[in-house]
């Protein structure tokens, strides 16, 4: 089920310990995490925030959690 996959921006910006506002900042670089548009509401799938973490961007400076 692909909602099961879908993570919401809150979801993510309590995972990293980041605001909204960076995490929509990095989205507008275009250089981390590209949130999809359905339904008219942002979500971003958990394959690309596992990258995003995997890349090690914010190794050292936050704890992040892990989508089980």
């Amino acid at each position: 089920d692909m909602n099961k996959r879908l993570l919401t921006p809150q979801e993510i910006t309590q995972r990293l310990g980041v605001s909204r506002h960076t995490l929509y900042k990095w989205s507008n670089n275009r250089t981390n995490l590209q949130p999809r548009k359905i339904g008219g509401l942002l979500r971003y799938t958990k394959e690309d925030y596992e990258q995003f973490l995997n890349r090690g961007v914010n190794k050292g400076k936050m704890e992040v959690q892990n989508v089980s």
